[in-house]
């Protein structure tokens, strides 16, 4: 049938070529190669009908000018290659490759290169797609950059918007497919596509699916309806794969966009039995290879709808090429300068080397501990975000640009790190990577700085007033730079007169926030994390860690609104994202949307946070009245911004969401919904730094303490003393924490060299440690200051007591030593007197005798 709408001697040379190279190849890849998604022949050849449509349209005019059997022939070629073999794994390409070049002689004389490293460009010659690269260039809202592999697929995806046809990007995580398909549906050309995002989860419902459409339809004429004005309507579907799959064997929400694209039409809601037929629909899907193992697979029966193209993992050369352009582009934005071109090509190779060596080593699997390790081109791309915010005079200085370098991947990789072994390896890791790439850091003696970013003090109400904003909370007044610190003691002070003015302007209440080292620490790692472009984070820590009041604080130093889910009550939840999507995205404010540890298990809510970090939108968050007010209001700003959304404001909303909205999820590491929640809700892994607040080493619980201590003034006490307390009080509670044993994570401990090889023997460690019995206590960092607010209550009230009772002693012993005193003096008054009183007998003696003489004399006389 689609050769007969060809004219004969077009039909007749097509008829030929398909003898001659299709089928060996359509037999070639379905009875020896193992495709990436199992696609049955109707479905393959499908696509390459469709392609091959695509192109002779384009190259009708090239045809007249040029030998049409030749350009026949490499259109053939060019439709079969991306058709069938584009689906192969890579170790199965180059066979293909070789196939292909046995069957023609139509193809480039370049010998080395392989069949899938050509086009048919405008001419009607072969190209190199590297000549279709655009210049190296970062979009401002999604950080996209363009390789070969990205290049290849916009190109596909273009020959099958000519035809009108469903697409597929399947391909492992962090490839580009929903980067790919955003700037897809923003090209100029795409301007009559009326574009809706539904983002999949484990659970989600074919009512949600039927809701999104009938919203965004309108009635045409009879029992048709369309995209309004005419326009076509476009589904995104991202994470098309990860629904649950019933015992059926099926995918109900998948069997529902099935018979969607299969009778192109719906009942309507409303109305029972009443068909709506939609035309003008196209339906663009994403998802994760299925080859993977762990990724589930979509039926055959919806895959032939799709033209579907693989977006592959990144080679080492286009992996390099890749991060060499995030890099430059990332530091040339907003007028900065570059680093010295030795520098640059040191930290890329060293960024490839860890990306490459942390896929080995680090891999995700169900081990407690590793369910949510997500390391890809992602982590790379934070880490050069750190790098980004330096200023010119730093970037000057090779060593603190190796230094920043190498605490900007202990910040991203490590803090996503909860078990001691892996740390170890990660350690071991950065070591070699340092001696291999940054020669001079390793022979640095100096004490390492902490770099942060804030050093200084700014009064965020004065600077507010400043904007004529009347809130004391705002968006971030200047932008944020990394500076170096020699210790954390050096902004202390800073922090102390941000939570005083926190407590003074928000009414928030510090008092059980405790600076020291550890929290310091803590707050630096969110902050750093939330004043980045999109800067969403899953922190997972104990309750004691005081993570609300710790993201509360942070926000408040960055300068952003804060909005709290507290409560799991689906309206609260929604009042504060209409809130936060009305000031991220109508009001270009930065903001935090905080969700905590108990909306974890409700996974009704969590579908939509997973909807809002990866579409920037939520299903139905605003009635049709109150977004058409948002989007009215945004106007002015997208003529400015982006024209070429003025077709599609709600695309424009979106985007500005995702770059003014941080969201913040904490959890607890206890909790049974972490593994479940990883595994469903892809967003999470995929678009949030994970910053994992570790139980307290011995060392921060001793220093904790003794900052305690001081602060509590506990003065009575000397050096000597408070050190053996200290010592006595951290041995307690280390004592305790490790008798619960509250993580099984920290129970398993295995040799680096064999980290991937002990999974069934860490399965059976945990198989003992889930046996053993679970009292459901935890100790954290809330319990150790509980037992420190005990400890000094106790001694401030024993210690009054007992100073009372010294009082009355030291008054008994004053008075006793009067006493003795005084008959110290009585003594010496008695002996003088004693001594007087021996004079005078003495005198009295000799006077008595002279009388006697006297007397006798005078009675003589007489």
């Amino acid at each position: 049938t689609w050769l007969a709408r060809r004219t004969p001697p077009a039909a007749h040379e097509l008829r030929l070529l398909f003898s001659k190279l299709a089928g060996p190849l359509l037999s070639y890849v379905t009875e020896e190669g193992t495709p990436i998604v199992k696609v049955c022949n109707t479905g393959l050849f499908r696509t390459f009908i469709n392609l091959l449509t695509a192109m002779l349209d384009n190259f009708a005019e090239v045809k007249a000018e040029s030998n049409s059997e030749i350009l026949m022939e490499r259109i053939v070629l060019f439709c079969l290659v991306w058709s069938l073999g584009g689906l192969l794994p890579a170790h199965q390409q180059q066979p293909f490759s070789d196939m292909v070049k046995a069957l023609t002689s139509c193809l480039p004389e370049y010998t080395d290169n392989t069949v899938y490293d050509y086009y048919v460009d405008e001419s009607g010659e072969w190209d190199s797609w590297y000549n279709l690269i655009p210049e190296v260039m970062v979009e401002q809202l999604d950080h996209f950059v363009e390789n070969i592999d990205t290049t290849r697929t916009y190109y596909l995806m273009h020959l099958a918007a000519i035809t009108n046809q469903n697409i597929l990007l399947t391909g492992p995580p962090a490839t580009g497919k929903s980067n790919i398909v955003n700037r897809f549906l923003r090209a100029p050309d795409k301007a009559n596509y009326v574009t809706r995002t539904l983002v999949y989860c484990e659970n989600t419902k074919p009512t949600l699916f039927q809701e999104v459409v009938e919203h965004t339809i309108v009635h045409r004429q009879g029992n048709i309806y369309g995209a309004p004005q005419g326009k076509r309507l476009c589904l995104f579907v991202d994470d098309m794969n990860v629904l649950h799959t019933h015992e059926s064997g099926t995918q109900i929400t998948n069997e529902y966009l099935r018979s969607l694209l299969d009778m192109r039409g719906i009942y309507d809601n409303e109305k029972a039995g009443k068909w709506k037929v939609i035309k003008d629909m196209t339906v663009i899907g994403a998802m994760r290879n299925p080859a993977q193992g762990t990724e589930k697979s979509v039926a055959a029966r919806l895959l032939r709808h799709f033209m579907i193209f693989n977006v592959p993992t990144p080679t080492p050369s286009t992996l390099f090429q890749t991060i060499d352009s995030i890099l430059q582009a990332l530091l040339l934005r907003d007028g900065g300068g570059g680093l010295d071109q030795t520098l640059h090509n040191s930290v890329v190779k060293a960024s490839c080397d860890l990306l490459s060596s942390l896929q080995i080593v680090l891999q995700q699997n169900t081990v407690p501990g590793r369910y949510h390790y997500c390391f890809n081109v992602t982590t790379i791309v934070n880490i050069v975000k750190g790098i980004q915010r330096t200023p010119d005079t730093m970037r000057n200085n090779p060593i603190m640009m190796q230094l920043l370098w190498l605490h900007e991947a202990e910040r991203v990789v490590s803090d996503a790190i909860c078990r001691p072994d892996d740390t170890v390896a990660l350690t071991k890791l950065l070591s070699e990577i340092t001696v291999k790439y940054f020669k001079e850091l390793s022979m640095y003696e100096h004490a390492k700085p902490y770099f942060v970013t804030f050093d200084e003090y700014q009064d965020v109400t004065r600077q507010l007033h400043r904007q004529g904003v009347a809130s004391s909370i705002n968006t971030m007044s200047s932008k944020v730079q990394v500076k170096p610190v020699s210790n954390l003691q050096d902004i202390r002070h800073v922090m102390v007169r941000y939570c005083q003015q926190m407590t003074d302007e928000a009414q928030k209440q510090l008092n059980t926030l405790l600076l020291s080292d550890v929290t310091l620490e803590h707050i630096l790692k969110i902050h750093r994390i939330i004043t980045m472009t999109r800067g969403n984070m899953l922190c997972v820590g104990s309750h004691g860690n005081n993570l609300d009041l710790l993201v509360n604080l942070a926000s408040f130093i960055s300068g952003m609104e804060l909005f709290t889910v507290k409560s799991t009550r689906p309206q609260h939840f929604f009042e504060q994202a209409r809130t936060a999507f009305r000031v991220a995205g109508s009001e270009g404010r930065q903001c935090v949307l905080l969700v905590n540890s108990n909306i974890a298990h409700e996974e009704e809510l969590m579908e939509k946070l997973n909807s809002a970090l990866l579409a920037g939108e939520i299903p139905f968050l605003f009635t049709s009245d109150e977004m058409e007010g948002l989007l009215q209001s945004l106007q002015v700003v997208m003529r400015r911004d982006a024209p070429e959304l003025l077709t599609d404001p709600t695309q424009f909303f979106s985007l500005r969401v995702k770059r003014n909205l941080r969201i913040v999820i904490c959890i607890e590491p206890s909790s049974p919904y972490l593994n479940t929640t990883c595994a469903k809700f892809k967003g999470l892994l995929n678009l949030c730094q994970v910053c994992w607040l570790m139980e307290w080493p011995k060392s921060a619980l001793a220093s904790t303490c003794s900052y305690y201590m001081s602060s509590k003034q506990a003065s009575s006490l000397s050096e000597k003393e408070t050190e053996l307390l200290v010592q006595v009080i951290t041995n307690i509670h280390t004592l305790v924490q490790s008798e619960l044993a509250p993580h099984p994570w920290e129970l398993i401990s295995s040799p680096i060299p064999q980290l991937k090889q002990n999974t069934l023997l860490e399965c059976v460690k945990l198989a003992r440690i889930q046996s053993l019995p679970n009292e459901g206590f935890l100790v954290g960092p809330k319990v150790y200051q509980q037992f420190l607010d005990y400890f000094i209550a106790l001694y401030t009230k024993n210690s009054t007591a007992e100073q009372e009772k010294l009082s009355v002693h030291k008054e008994a012993l004053l008075t006793i030593q009067s006493m003795i005193e005084s008959c110290k003096k009585m003594n010496e008054a008695i002996v003088s007197g004693e001594k007087v009183l021996a004079d005078t007998q003495v005198e009295v003696g000799k006077l008595l005798e002279q009388l006697t003489k006297k007397s006798a004399a005078l009675e003589k006389i007489k």
